[in-house]
């Protein structure tokens, strides 16, 4: 979903569900697999925001955005799955356009 409320903003969020094909595939390119397929299917879920914002039209923004994944079963369950905690990422940056 993508809109812009008024000249000079934009705002777009973004939502995935995340699952495996099958039990027993790996996730993505994370080598993160269940050759049992106990943890199941269930990747989670993913949220997204970014907000970008003309300082100066056409010529300076400001790009803001955050993301959350909430991990599903899988991602805490698998054998060699990570940290089973669910994930935020954020970044802030300036563009000059010249």
């Amino acid at each position: 979903m993508k809109a812009a409320p008024t000249g000079g903003l934009s705002v777009m969020g973004d939502y995935r569900l995340l699952r495996l094909a099958s039990a027993v595939d790996r996730f993505s390119n994370s080598d993160v697999r269940d050759a049992t397929g106990r943890a199941g299917r269930n990747a989670g879920q993913q949220m997204q925001l970014q907000v970008e914002y003309d300082l100066v039209a056409d010529i300076l923004a400001l790009d803001l955005g955050y993301a959350r994944l909430f991990k599903g079963r899988f991602l805490r369950e698998a054998p060699n799955a990570p940290d089973p905690r669910d994930v935020s990422s954020g970044y802030a940056s300036v563009m000059f356009s010249f």
